[in-house]
């Protein structure tokens, strides 16, 4: 039996954040915002990895750690009220590339286009 044939309006592209949408690493904004030190963060979660496995945690995804280490930042409160609606605000001024502007423009996506968080 053939299958049958879904057309599709909706595409989703996806780029890697970083020196890509912006000139710099998605994080920067972030710690900018709460005024975090960038490197003292990446050398906490930099040594979690050693950290969880000396506690037992054998199953560390590394790729992630640095996530778990920004909600641990929000439930000690270093990060306060960080929720999505401060992500997609204008609060943390995502600066994105005039490059990554012009696609969008060009392609009349997303909808709701915006030249800063």
């Amino acid at each position: 039996m053939a299958s049958e044939i879904h057309l599709q309006t909706n595409i989703a592209i996806i780029w890697d954040f970083d020196k890509t949408l912006i000139p710099g690493y998605m994080q920067e904004p972030l710690f900018r915002h709460y005024n975090v030190d960038g490197r003292t963060f990446w050398r906490e979660v930099n040594a979690l990895d050693a950290h969880l496995r000396r506690e037992g945690n054998e199953l560390v995804a590394r790729d992630s750690l640095y996530l778990n280490h920004i909600l641990a930042h929000v439930r000690e409160g270093i990060f306060p009220g960080l929720n999505n609606r401060l992500l997609r605000g204008s609060a943390l001024n995502w600066n994105f590339t005039r490059d990554c502007l012009n696609f969008f423009s060009r392609n009349k996506g997303p909808r709701r286009l915006q030249t800063s968080f």
